[in-house]
């Protein structure tokens, strides 16, 4: 991705062509086949909703222990058998969060992770895809520079105009990185899980069952607000994404 020319001009202070924000993917395809076959026990593989009750003071209630127990995983399951009856939802929820690569915290990344719904136990892991671009090719201050050649004079416009290409940078990697699967969704893939004599196939329709991060730029991508008190858990559908549920208890 480049800089937007209608912001900062063609060339850098020196009249060289601009730098581009770099940022590295791997192929999400061959990734998500990999871990199905290689990564993923059939038997931690669940294909279609998995309900738990329990019995709390004496009335049975239903609990949520992971993706598959939850209501959301049950509505992509029935929307998927209308498509096709045969057919599963294969959920996948992506991670993107900034951590550090030494003990001085001097140099830091990006991983962008995937992680299959379907899973649970140890097959329930992270899934590397690539590196978010966290810097831009300029300092803040040459950015500045840039921008004021342009003529846009005032501060507040120009931080606003960094932080906006910044945010689009991470929104620009994520789409690129997920497009691939997009045909999947309507159409459905058949899948592999497992190997050997205890490999499974699975014609899969595959969803994006949400972003675990706190950043705008995962619920962007979903079309959600990051603070609205309207979305929905993605497991109970039942409360909102702002409220804390903990694990094994009703809610």
């Amino acid at each position: 991705m480049i800089l937007p020319e209608q912001f900062f001009g063609k060339t850098d202070l020196k009249g060289r062509p601009l730098k581009s924000i770099s940022m590295v993917s791997m192929d999400i395809r061959k990734r998500l086949s990999e871990a199905l076959m290689f990564e993923v026990n059939p038997e931690e593989f669940h294909p279609r909703p998995l309900p738990v009750f329990e019995e709390i003071d004496g009335i049975q209630r239903r609990v949520y222990r992971h993706f598959v127990s939850g209501k959301y995983f049950e509505q992509l399951s029935e929307q998927v058998q209308k498509i096709a009856p045969e057919g599963i939802a294969l959920s996948l929820i992506f991670y993107l969060d900034e951590t550090t690569l030494n003990t001085t915290r001097s140099r830091t990344s990006s991983p962008f992770l995937m992680f299959i719904a379907n899973a649970t136990g140890k097959s329930f892991k992270p899934i590397l895809l690539g590196y978010a671009p966290l810097k831009m090719p300029y300092s803040d201050e040459v950015l500045h520079e840039l921008l004021i050649r342009q003529g846009c004079m005032f501060v507040q416009h120009r931080e606003w105009i960094i932080d906006a290409v910044k945010r689009q940078a991470i929104l620009y990697f994520i789409e690129g990185t997920i497009r691939p699967l997009y045909d999947y969704e309507n159409t459905g893939v058949m899948i592999k899980v497992g190997r050997g004599a205890a490999q499974i196939q699975y014609r899969a329709f595959i969803h994006t069952a949400g972003f675990q991060n706190d950043t705008k730029q995962g619920d962007q991508l979903l079309g959600t607000c990051h603070n609205s008190k309207y979305c929905k858990c993605r497991i109970c559908m039942e409360i909102n994404i702002t409220r804390f549920s903990t694990a094994n208890v009703e809610v």
